[in-house]
């Protein structure tokens, strides 16, 4: 039976995972939860509602903390470097990152719906 020692022995380190995307292999982390969770909050606005800056750039905010080199490090520093790419790659990397962060398919559904509903994107 895993006690809580072990719990936190299996679920410390961090897990990579290589895929094919339609430009390339890409290499994706897990998060920790307080990293998802902070994430979470981040399209959350000081009066509660969804902040529509953040919400409009929530999938190129999420691959920025997922996307990793061949050493593990992050390779997008700014996710604001992101929006202008492709979309479909775009979303293909935020599948596969909420995939492997364990984030279920509905969740992702309410956060593109919630992004879909936040009025569109910003002008800048």
């Amino acid at each position: 039976m895993l006690d809580f020692e072990g719990l936190k022995k299996a679920a410390t380190a961090r897990r990579f995972l290589d895929f094919k995307t339609s430009i390339g292999v890409a290499r994706i982390r897990s998060l920790t939860e307080r990293e998802r969770s902070a994430y979470e909050m981040s399209f959350t606005g000081k009066n509660g509602k969804p902040d529509r800056d953040a919400v409009s750039k929530l999938r190129a905010r999420f691959i920025s903390l997922c996307l990793v080199d061949a050493n593990d490090e992050l390779i997008v520093h700014d996710h604001n470097e992101l929006v202008d790419l492709d979309s479909k790659v775009i979303a293909e990397l935020y599948r596969a990152c909420a995939d492997h962060c364990g984030i279920e398919q509905d969740a992702v559904e309410e956060i593109e719906e919630l992004e879909k509903n936040s009025g569109g994107t910003p002008a800048e």
